[in-house]
């Protein structure tokens, strides 16, 4: 059981059991307990490939994971994907990573949990690597700009649309 904050700072809690795994096969036709195999969906790489490549359904399974405790707050679906901004959509991912892990760690099968945590590490790897490039990026326009007489990034201003 792992737990993340949504952009209005409340708690949730991904726990993955037999139930949860039940209702996540329903809703999206996920099967968790198959991580490692091939879906009919991506017959040429395993579902914790697929999952990684294909936020939307890694969303939906995490929605489908969170469905009682939504119902049990009242919020609606929309509301719920609301809070699910960038960084708190990274958090998610985490808990539901390190939930399956321990999920698979606590049914003995180290194999998948091992397998699994090596898949994490290489997601954090390249979230890692995309980051900075984005810093190395940021800090050539910032040249470039003080170059052409701006200070920074901020002191650009955005375009205004006036009312005519």
């Amino acid at each position: 059981m792992q737990t993340f904050k949504d952009n209005k700072d409340q708690v949730w809690t991904i726990q993955i059991d037999v139930g949860s795994i039940r209702r996540v096969k329903a809703n999206t036709g996920v099967n968790l307990l198959a991580i490692d195999q091939p879906t009919d969906t991506h017959p040429d790489a395993p579902l914790f490939t697929s999952l990684s490549v294909d936020e939307l359904l890694l969303c939906e399974v995490i929605f489908s994971l969170l469905y009682a405790e939504k119902e049990q707050r009242g919020i609606s679906d929309d509301d719920l994907a609301a809070r699910f901004e960038g960084d708190v959509l990274l958090r998610a991912v985490e808990a539901f990573w390190r939930s399956l892990i321990d999920f698979f760690q606590k049914r003995g099968r180290t194999d998948t949990a091992r397998m699994l945590t090596a898949n994490l590490e290489l997601i954090q790897k390249a979230i890692n690597h995309r980051f900075k490039e984005l810093e190395t990026l940021t800090e050539e326009i910032s040249k470039k700009l003080s170059l052409n007489g701006l200070e920074s990034l901020e002191s650009i201003r955005p375009l205004s649309h006036s009312a005519n």
